[in-house]
Order: C-alpha cells, then sequence, then structure tokens
C-alpha cells in the first residue's frame, strides 16, 4: 500500500466522524465545503489528524480545499514503507 493511499485511507475513516459523508463518497477531488466543511470544522479535523498521526501540522495559512490537498497536507507526515532490498 502506498503512502498515498494509506493518507487517503486515514481521512476516509476520519471525515465522516465530523461530516455527514460515507467514506464510498469520498473521492480525491472531493471538494470539502461542498460535504459541509466550512473553517471550523476544518480546524478540528485537522487536529484531529494530529491526535491520529502524532505530529503537529503546524497552522496552515490556506485550509485544504479537497480532499485531495488534505491527503497532500498529512502525507509527507505518515510512515514510509520499507524499500525492499536490491540484489
Amino acid at each position: 500500500m502506498s503512502t498515498e493511499t494509506d493518507a487517503l485511507v486515514l481521512v476516509r475513516d476520519i471525515l465522516p466522524e465530523y461530516l455527514d459523508v460515507k467514506p464510498a463518497d469520498i473521492a480525491l477531488d472531493t471538494e470539502l465545503a461542498a460535504i459541509g466543511a466550512d473553517s471550523l470544522t476544518l480546524a478540528e479535523l485537522l487536529f484531529a489528524l494530529e491526535d491520529r498521526i502524532s505530529v503537529d501540522l503546524g497552522e496552515q495559512p490556506v485550509l485544504p480545499r479537497t480532499v485531495r490537498e488534505l491527503v497532500a497536507l498529512i502525507e509527507p507526515h505518515l510512515p514510509r514503507l520499507a524499500q525492499p532490498l536490491r540484489a
């Protein structure tokens, strides 16, 4: 499983806790405002993601507008899978 996929799975897992949306309805290009996310909800969501992955994402000058932007924000903080050894 790639790190991007891990990040998307995490976002799909946590978004329904804050918004009335089913995980299957969450695509990378889903606009967060279209599924009911306002700035307060996004702030709460970012705090929840920080807790879930045990990192500080810092203050965001621009809040993510799409699921893709949210995934891109957390992806660098997820552990990388070990690379296979080369012979």
